[in-house]
């Protein structure tokens, strides 16, 4: 019942020359080419050396990723950075491996890979800029899996100054209202609706929550106070729709119906889908002794939805692979669902980042194309291979 709802820095050249000192020629070379601005050179240059120096593979790596995040192909930088960060935080790349790796998370607008490498490295190791927001990546993987005391560790780590704070106090009062503490639920949720600089979404997603508490505690008046307030954005759809539930509770049916009828407005038929608010509005009908007008409802909601229904039911059969299901529901089979409920689906925080990844990768194909043929022959050929492995992931998880 508690939503969790749900960010671009340029690239930037290296911050300073790099010691070459103890570099092979060839090394040392291609280090200058990168320095040089000449990325594409460069990242000929590194991919040639992949395999040759061992004792300077994360170097390699780290160099190779960096040019091709210069080059705007921050997908394929992202398999060399994520090595160099493989190899632990005694690699001397790592933080500046993942700083990039940050930096690309931004661009591809998915932090799925970051939130993967904030469970696996020790995070008083992982460079300031960087470890805020590693530390929320962190307590929502925790969240999501269920442990819930190590998350709320995790999130309460998160400075206060850090503009990750306000999510990570939102997620504690997820978990908090989870786990029946409904006090420090809530005063959480208002900590973030008094924070000035929250993002609108997560105060919005705190309003709702907030009046969820008063709701499952049958304060419906208090309840009302809050969805009230939530502003037209992801959330109000919701809001309304549930206030509703909250007036039907108090026996008042005129407001019930007022609130149903707002959510039947034909501007939001494309965009807000409910469809259980046809049986509250046949109840409260109903309630009020209007029994044709009841049946006539759920006549109608059984017509209208049942056969979405049975089309969701290959789409979400367990023989079908995610990506078969994505393109049933998206695509080949979308005409048998209608444009709310796909709307209702894209807005999800998993399938708006895998598809806005996919996005950034037609993007960066497009980039590939412009490269100079010596690149194309040579590491471009590994870039289209790494472009068409993410593209599948990013299709899988969507």
């Amino acid at each position: 019942m508690y939503m969790l709802g749900f960010l671009f820095v340029p690239a930037g050249h290296a911050a300073s020359a790099a010691d070459v000192s103890g570099f092979p020629t060839p090394l040392a070379e291609a280090v200058t080419t990168y320095e040089r601005g000449d990325f594409e050179a460069a990242a000929v240059q590194f991919w040639q050396l992949r395999g040759r120096y061992p004792e300077h593979a994360g170097a390699v790596a780290y160099f190779e990723g960096a040019a091709l995040q210069e080059l705007g192909l921050p997908q394929a930088a992202s398999d060399d950075l994520d090595a160099v960060v493989k190899r632990g935080v005694d690699e001397p790349y790592f933080a500046q491996a993942l700083v990039r790796l940050g930096r690309v998370a931004d661009t591809l607008g998915d932090d799925s890979d970051l939130q993967r490498i904030a469970s696996e490295v020790p995070l008083d190791r992982v460079p300031e800029e960087l470890r805020d927001r590693l530390s929320w990546l962190h307590g929502l993987d925790l969240y999501q899996s269920e442990h819930l005391s190590q998350a709320v560790q995790a999130l309460e780590s998160v400075a206060v100054t850090s503009p990750y704070h306000v999510r990570a106090t939102y997620v504690i009062g997820v978990i908090r209202t989870q786990q029946s503490k409904l006090k420090s639920g809530v005063r959480a949720f208002r900590d973030v609706i008094l924070t000035p600089s929250a993002e609108p979404r997560y105060v919005d997603l705190a309003l709702l929550n907030t009046a969820r508490v008063y709701y499952g505690i049958e304060q419906f008046d208090t309840a009302e106070v809050y969805y009230q307030q939530v502003p037209r954005g992801d959330a109000w759809a919701d809001a309304v729709y549930e206030r509703a539930w909250s007036e039907f509770m108090r026996n008042d049916l005129n407001r019930t119906l007022g609130d149903l009828l707002t959510l039947k407005a034909p501007q939001l038929q494309d965009t807000v889908y409910r469809p259980k608010r046809h049986i509250l509005e046949a109840l409260a009908w109903f309630n009020v002794c209007h029994y044709e007008e009841a049946d006539r409802l759920m006549r109608a909601f059984t017509a209208t939805w049942a056969p979405v229904r049975d089309a969701l039911g290959p789409v979400a059969a367990a023989e079908t692979g995610a990506g078969e299901a994505y393109d049933r529901f998206f695509d080949t089979g979308a005409a048998a669902f209608p444009a709310a409920l796909r709307n209702e689906i894209g807005k999800d925080r998993v399938v708006a980042a895998a598809v806005a990844h996919r996005a950034a990768i037609r993007d960066e194909r497009a980039r590939l194309t412009t490269m100079r043929p010596a690149f194309l022959a040579s590491i471009g050929v590994d870039v289209g291979h790494a472009l068409d492995a993410a593209d599948a992931e990013a299709h899988r998880r969507a």
